[in-house]
């Protein structure tokens, strides 16, 4: 399973990493390491800004949740519905 290891033959990574999720990911984590430190920097940056876009959605989502029940709450008083 490692002799991918020792080939320059990538063809086949692409199938192993289908069918062995796990080899996959260790497969991903390799081709990382041995980038050059400019690559890993600006995979790091992108990575980062993915986190960071991610994260800016979910607290958007958060509050538009919160907003929506203000809402909610502000019409049932309103209208005397409860």
């Amino acid at each position: 399973m490692l002799l991918f290891l020792k080939s320059d033959n990538t063809e086949n990574w692409e199938v192993l990493k289908i069918q062995e999720p796990e080899l996959g990911k260790a497969m991903t984590m390799l081709e990382f390491l041995s980038q050059d430190a400019e690559s890993r920097r600006q995979h790091e940056m992108r990575q980062k800004a993915l986190h960071d876009e991610s994260s800016l959605r979910e607290g958007a989502r958060e509050e538009g949740e919160m907003k929506g029940d203000t809402i909610t709450v502000n019409h049932l008083l309103v209208h005397e519905i409860f």
